[in-house]
């Protein structure tokens, strides 16, 4: 039995995608493979455009609803990505609490198992297990498993033996 504990998650609890719901697509999984992300060094250029645009954009001929987007889009990033990491430690706080929980599980199965198992043998009664059948099969599976795997690896350190007997 392997005890698992942590300290209680202290939130959040609701994740909510109100603020960032504008910005919100389901894109097929398909067009994900050649869409671009942004590159190293996206700071700088956007640090250059902030000083570029406002004095040299109209002889450079960008379009000032372009650079108007590139703003927008600089706040919806930041925001999108501070959901992205409520969510993913959300996540992980979902999975760690559900692993945590099939584990303990896993223990009081064995727990029930073992008793079972324990109280046929003093009692020198074997249907007493019967009922709990499964419960003794589901729990000795890795047992099992680990049984067949040293009995694979001795038959085939036998059959190395047998082609180099003078190795080992």
């Amino acid at each position: 039995m392997a005890t698992v504990d942590g300290p209680k998650y202290m939130g959040p609890y609701v994740f909510d995608l109100t603020a960032v719901k504008d910005d919100l697509v389901d894109l097929a999984p398909e067009v994900m493979k050649g869409i671009r992300g942004e590159k190293p060094g996206i700071d700088k250029v956007h640090a250059e455009l902030a000083k570029a645009i406002p004095n040299h954009g109209v002889a450079a001929d960008v379009p000032p609803q372009v650079y108007a987007r590139i703003l927008a889009r600089q706040q919806s990033l930041a925001a999108m990505r501070a959901k992205e990491l409520e969510i993913e430690k959300g996540l992980e706080i979902c999975r760690e609490s559900r692993i945590k929980l099939e584990n303990d599980q896993e223990d009081d199965i064995g727990i029930i198992a073992r008793a079972a198992q324990d109280a046929a043998r003093r009692q020198k009664n074997p249907g007493i297990a019967a009922p709990f059948e499964e419960t003794i099969r589901y729990n000795g599976q890795i047992a099992d498993k680990a049984v067949q795997t040293r009995n694979k690896n001795a038959e085939a350190k036998a059959q190395a033996e047998k082609k180099n007997p003078g190795d080992g």
